[in-house]
């Protein structure tokens, strides 16, 4: 891919994305607001508090899975679930370089004498 295309690809999915997380949190601050409105602090407190013991649970639920895997949180969020996953970027890069010989480049580089 050209640089150009690139740069400018990049710039529309940073413009798209910072716009997304800004109506999102207009739109939840808003929706905040009015459950404060309606049911007051201590419906407030008890969404927080619902979306904190949803998340635990979630997040133990992976790590359990994780754990039963044998592989790590990173590992298993990158790749996919059916076991296919590719060997790790240091391996490929090992076996690319040690699997052919490899010249000498001179970069142009000039002692001064």
């Amino acid at each position: 891919m050209d640089w150009w295309r690139f740069v400018l690809w990049n710039m529309a999915g940073a413009v798209a994305r910072a716009a997304t997380v800004a109506l999102v949190a207009y739109y939840l601050w808003a929706a905040a607001v009015a459950t404060m409105g309606l049911f007051g602090l201590v419906g407030a407190a008890g969404v927080i508090a619902g979306a904190a013991t949803v998340f635990a649970i979630v997040h133990r639920a992976r790590l359990r899975e994780n754990r039963r895997a044998g592989t790590s949180s990173a590992t298993r969020r990158t790749w996919s679930r059916r076991g296919d996953a590719p060997a790790p970027f240091g391996q490929r890069v090992r076996e690319a370089l040690t699997s052919r010989p490899v010249a000498a480049v001179d970069l142009g580089a000039r002692r001064s004498t």
